[in-house]
């Protein structure tokens, strides 16, 4: 978040100090204060250049050009439609207080996906790389920082605003479900119990029983990458995909030189230490929740075979 003092400015500055302000963000919006830093009033580009056309001193007082009906949030999650000629949003504490400016491409972004994306975690494998740590203690509940990698996602993905969280499990699924209703606060979830071990999407089977949204992202529980999620919901999106993988690019050299031959065995080509380049998958997908049919209910599904049946289905229509 930006340094919010570059926000604010005293009631009672000139007129020329809030000019010299401005310039110094970037989001061209100062938030006016008075003695109790309560905000009053804000001002734009466009308050300056009214001032530029009446002729106004610069050397007035700060209040004889402020907007003191500007448009703010108490809440980060805004609801109501926001005026067409607004940029920034400052949000507010009930005091008055600023918070924070926030960007109103990001609010119409998380006012969209609202009705159209859930979230699915699968965490019911056993973490047999992890082992033997995972012996004690279940992979989603390994700890980064001072958070668990489930609450690192759970926290990353709320910038979607989704309609629903998913969480399914098998192995270790009541230490799991214990804390997850222990510890996970302010987030709505739903927790999907795997009978059986059902691979890496077969309890996406599951979801029939539940009223999804058009899409879910679907993520292992052990993804823990810095990804643009909204960016990666529009791609999938505005290109009406029924699937979408995240990947990343892996840089992979070969230590040895390596001999390109013939069929015969002659010789034709020769590099040392080449790096090639691959694009592998994340772990981190987007789906259209009416693909997820192509699953059985309750069979045992990997997502390399999940995701060929997308593919040859694609080709054969």
């Amino acid at each position: 978040m930006d340094n919010i003092k570059k926000y604010k400015i005293n009631s009672s500055a000139k007129i020329f100090e809030a000019f010299n302000k401005l310039y110094d963000n970037k989001k061209k919006i100062i938030c006016v204060l008075d003695n109790k830093e309560k905000v009053i009033g804000t001002l734009t580009e466009g308050d300056f250049l009214k001032a530029i056309w009446k002729k106004i001193d610069f050397k007035k007082d700060l209040l004889k050009i402020i907007n003191k009906k500007f448009f703010y949030t108490y809440d980060k999650k805004i609801k109501k439609k926001i005026p067409f000629n607004v940029r920034f949003v400052p949000r507010l504490s009930r005091q008055k207080k600023l918070i924070e400016i926030i960007d109103k491409e990001k609010i119409l972004r998380f006012q969209k996906h609202k009705s159209e994306i859930d979230i699915m975690i699968i965490a019911g494998g056993k973490g047999k790389r992890l082992k033997p740590y995972s012996d004690i203690l279940p992979k989603p509940l390994m700890p980064i920082g001072k958070k668990t990698i489930l609450e690192h996602i759970l926290d990353k993905s709320k910038v979607l605003n989704p309609n629903n969280f998913y969480i399914s499990l098998f192995h270790q699924k009541n230490i799991i479900t214990n804390y997850l209703y222990n510890k996970i606060k302010g987030i709505s979830f739903k927790v999907i119990n795997e009978k059986k071990a059902l691979g890496t999407a077969g309890s996406l089977s599951l979801l029939k029983e539940y009223k999804v949204s058009k899409n879910i992202l679907v993520t292992n529980c052990d993804v823990f990458l810095d990804y643009d999620y909204e960016k990666i919901l529009d791609f999938h999106n505005k290109n009406n995909n029924h699937c979408t993988i995240v990947g990343f690019v892996v840089n992979k050299q070969i230590p040895y030189g390596v001999c390109g031959v013939s069929r015969e065995g002659r010789l034709q080509s020769f590099s040392e230490k080449p790096l090639d380049n691959y694009l592998v998958n994340s772990g981190i997908y987007v789906f259209k929740s009416s693909i997820c049919q192509l699953i059985k209910k309750n069979n045992e599904y990997d997502m390399d075979v999940f995701i060929k049946k997308i593919i040859k289905k694609k080709n054969e229509n």
